[in-house]
């Protein structure tokens, strides 16, 4: 092996330690965030472990690099990716199971029927502006909160949100739903 690339291999070893230790540290804020994100509807460890196993292998591999300025933020859009395709394949299974349901039915969630057509509704907007209600209203955080978290100014935050709650609510009357 040549001095550069076992140069490189350590690199890439120290920035895998200084990943694992700073997600240890931030593991129960990132399942928080998880959980808040699949809103009930998914695992929350599952999509941590995922996540972490691909960043891992990227950091390991040398193939992705990222500085301490980095790590939460880049950590924070591969929950979002993987919780965005956690809820749409179980969006896939429930019309599967809905398709060989011998009534043709679909089950209600549970829950108040309000609720139920509210998380539809926000189903529909994109997810960033779902992602946007969904931490101010369910997780009641403020802009401020969000700002820091998604290192973007909080008056924007304030602007994006109320679009997407206009959206949200024109979604609901169009389909005549509370």
């Amino acid at each position: 092996m040549t001095g550069e690339n076992q140069d490189r291999r350590v690199s890439a070893h120290t920035a895998l330690e200084q990943y694992a230790e700073w997600f240890i540290r931030e593991k129960d804020r990132l399942l928080r965030y998880t959980r808040m994100r699949l809103n009930g509807e998914g695992d929350a460890e599952s999509v941590l472990s995922k996540v972490l196993s691909r960043i891992g292998g990227g950091l390991n591999s040398g193939c992705l690099v990222l500085q301490d300025a980095d790590r939460e933020p880049y950590t924070l859009r591969a929950i979002m990716n993987e919780t965005v395709t956690q809820l749409r394949n179980n969006v896939r299974r429930r019309r599967t199971e809905s398709a060989y349901c011998d009534s043709g039915k679909k089950t209600e969630e549970p829950g108040d029927a309000t609720t139920s057509a509210i998380r539809w509704a926000i189903g529909q907007l994109s997810p960033m502006d779902a992602h946007l209600i969904t931490l101010h209203l369910w997780d009641e955080l403020s802009f401020t909160s969000m700002s820091e978290l998604m290192h973007v100014p909080a008056g924007t935050l304030r602007d994006r949100y109320n679009k997407a709650l206009s959206q949200l609510e024109q979604v609901l009357k169009d389909n005549d739903l509370p």
